[in-house]
């Protein structure tokens, strides 16, 4: 063979081969084999996108940031069902994955944030329920572990199920930072987008930036929120803070076709202005109370947006920093809050500028006046509920404050500690 028709075979052979190549890079794309672009990791700045760690209707929020119990509880406990999927709350690299004291099992994950060196650290999951491992890299959203009830919890067991989640900021968990609440930092930095990760996790609960923006008193509420259409409810007599909590209800929940707010009443709530109910269509059922319950973690989620002071949903209250208790029997099934949710919000001011301090209510056929506040003599705590020696503190400090009853005092000293 002369040296053109060698060459001429070594330009075929090498042709072929680029081609065979290329069938199996298409391939291994179709099957989805070729290593992706890789996640963004603590290394890399991301473009600050957060979202929540367990999935909307998953969890309720329970204990929050703050003093608890004579120590300083570092971050915001989900309730959830044991092996709910807990997800990263944004890009990074894990940096822990394993046993630890009073966690059980946990996962501590990096990331870069604008420059700073944030940590998340996700406890009480059981080691086969951990997902990733040390030196990891892992996206927003993407499944970490599972929730569980491992280490300290209280009650131990599964009825104790739940997910502790800390935010360390300045430096993280391990380079010299300090935890704060996790839910504004949740807030801070929502992804608006809705979108499904790559990874299956589910679209965050947290509203937008635009959406979340605060309506200063006396000027219109939500203005960039639809008003609330007449056949679900008035919005006359509400402050601003209902009024755009109103609106954004009826937008998120369509299944929602009806919304009272301003009334007479025999506490502050409603005569104000500053609440509205919820009602829930068939709320006996399973798809009504998993309706109620995704309204309650929807407004809970975003306390910090929407303003909120609390709730109350099926007879317990929510505060919105995790506290939450049964509510004493009121007698039936609106008294005691099973067919719609309640939410008081912070207020905001009217509309039009009007002073708060009255109202006059919406109510058929009257025209009084109402003056918010507190009621003398209005302590709502049945006798002998309460140790003696401790009854009229309770009562004394249920007339402080119109949200604020001596029941709620004497039902959250009962759960905190036993009355010592």
């Amino acid at each position: 063979m002369n040296g053109v028709a060698r060459g001429s075979v070594a330009v075929v052979g090498v042709v072929l081969l680029l081609l065979l190549v290329l069938l199996l890079a298409v391939g291994a794309e179709e099957r989805g084999c070729t290593p992706s672009a890789g996640p963004v990791g603590a290394n890399a700045q991301t473009n600050g996108a957060r979202t929540m760690p367990l999935a909307p209707g998953t969890f309720e929020l329970t204990s929050g940031f703050g003093p608890r119990w004579g120590t300083q509880h570092q971050g915001q406990d989900f309730a959830a069902a044991p092996k709910t999927p807990v997800y990263a709350v944004a890009d990074g690299v894990v940096v822990r994955a394993g046993a630890a004291s009073g966690f059980g099992q946990w996962v501590v994950v990096d990331h870069d944030i604008d420059g700073e060196i944030v940590s998340s650290v996700y406890g009480h999951m059981f080691a086969d329920d951990i997902r990733v491992e040390q030196g990891q890299s892992v996206r927003i959203g993407q499944p970490i572990a599972a929730v569980g009830y491992n280490g300290q919890t209280v009650p131990a067991g599964p009825d104790g199920a739940h997910l502790h989640l800390e935010i360390w900021t300045g430096g993280g968990r391990f380079g010299g930072g300090k935890a704060i609440d996790p839910m504004p930092w949740l807030q801070s930095g929502s992804d608006s987008t809705g979108a499904v990760s790559s990874a299956g996790a589910a679209p965050s609960t947290l509203l937008s930036p635009r959406e979340s923006a605060v309506v200063d008193a006396g000027t219109a509420a939500g203005v960039e929120l639809a008003p609330m259409p007449t056949s679900i409810g008035l919005e006359s007599g509400l402050q601003v803070d209902a009024i755009r909590l109103a609106r954004t209800i009826v937008q998120r929940f369509p299944q929602v076709q009806k919304i009272y707010g301003q009334r007479a009443d025999d506490r502050p709530d409603h005569p104000s202005g500053r609440a509205i109910d919820i009602m829930i269509p068939d709320p006996s059922s399973g798809d009504g109370k998993a309706l109620g319950d995704q309204i309650a973690n929807f407004v809970l989620t975003n306390a910090v947006a929407l303003r909120i002071d609390y709730l109350i949903w099926r007879q317990t209250f929510h505060g919105i920093n995790g506290e939450f208790n049964l509510m004493e029997d009121r007698g039936g099934a609106t008294a005691n809050h099973m067919d719609h949710v309640h939410v008081t919000t912070l207020g905001g001011g009217y509309p039009d500028g009007s002073p708060i301090g009255s109202v006059t209510t919406n109510r058929p056929g009257t025209s009084t006046t109402t003056t918010c506040g507190p009621s003398v003599g209005e302590v709502d705590l049945a006798p002998g509920s309460v140790p003696a020696d401790l009854e009229p503190w309770y009562r004394r400090g249920g007339t402080v404050c119109p949200q604020v009853s001596a029941s709620l005092l004497a039902a959250q000293g009962k759960q905190e500690s036993g009355y010592r």
